[in-house]
Parts: structure tokens; sequence; C-alpha cells
């Protein structure tokens, strides 16, 4: 599926997900299916070149909320379009210290496996860091990061690639909300 930058961000305005100078409305893309099962084709086909490339991928994992829902039409896209299946796993923020924990009942399915981490927005990177980190810590192999689009500024990318081999936005980011 082979779509623009500017035409990918004409669809998130006509969904009402970003209007000028405004933070986009996140849970905008998830009223309407047909347009989150969109936006995750796009994140699949990425996650499906990095498969072709050697990185079998064997689960997607999201954060907490949003990310979650991303992640389980990613991987249905995976599996429409390959034929095979790809699991995700459950994160939740702490409740203790800063950052993610993987769900007790997901914790021996992360361990081992490739993992590919999508989420919708990223500003700061400090949230895919965090979500990266305790992927790795529950020796996971993160091959990859992807999201809808980046609001922050050129050195997100860096800080998410010294924690994932591959970043990957569909929307480079913030100048399209100016």
């Amino acid at each position: 599926m082979d779509i623009t930058e500017q035409s990918l961000f004409e669809l998130l305005r006509q969904e009402g997900v970003v209007t000028p100078k405004k933070r986009p409305n996140r849970a905008a893309i998830y009223r309407n299916p047909r347009t989150v099962n969109h936006l995750a084709q796009l994140i699949a086909d990425r996650v499906i070149k990095t498969m072709s490339s050697g990185d079998n991928v064997d689960l997607i994992v999201g954060p907490d909320g949003y990310g979650l829902n991303l992640a389980s039409f990613v991987a249905f896209n995976i599996f429409l379009t390959t034929g095979r299946e790809v699991l995700t796993a459950t994160t939740r923020r702490s409740l203790t210290q800063p950052g993610y924990t993987v769900e007790e009942a997901d914790r021996l399915l992360i361990s081992h496996r490739k993992v590919f981490v999508v989420d919708d927005f990223v500003t700061t990177g400090d949230s895919a860091g965090m979500l990266i980190e305790e992927i790795s810590e529950r020796k996971g192999q993160v091959v990859g990061f992807g999201a809808i689009m980046n609001l922050g500024d050129g050195a997100v990318k860096g800080k998410i690639l010294a924690l994932a081999p591959q970043v990957d936005f569909l929307i480079g980011g913030a100048p399209y909300l100016l």
C-alpha cells in the first residue's frame, strides 16, 4: 500500500485527528475502525518488510490504552497479508516507578521473542524508550519501532534508534501541525 505523508495527513485531518495549532486528538483515530485499520495496515506493511529482511517478528507490543489497540490491528493485518500469526502482549504504566511493566501473564510470552513496538503518537520518545527497555529487561529482542506520527523534533528518532535497530514514522511530524 503506497501512500504519501501528505495524503495520510489529509486523512487524519478529515477524521478530526489533526487540526491547525492543536494537539492531535488521539481518540479520533479509534472512533472509525476503517481509519485505524488503514493506519495499522500501513504499519503492518513496514513490519512485513522487517520480516522479509530476516527478522521474523513474533510479537507486536504497544503501550497500554490506544497503543495496545493499534498493536492488535497491526498483528491482524500481518496475518491477513502473510497468513502468519503474530501475537500481541499487554503492557501497563507502572504504578510504582516511571515506565511500563509487562502484564504477568505475558512475561514469558516476550522472553526470547522478536518484538516490534508500535504507538500512535510520539512526542519526546521517553515512553517508547521505557517500553523498549522493559521488553529488553524481559529478554525480548526489539527488532523495530513504528508509529503513526512523530510530534517531536528530529532528536526523537535518534533517541529511539539508540534502543531499537529500526524506527519508522508514517508522518514525520510537527511541521504538519502548524
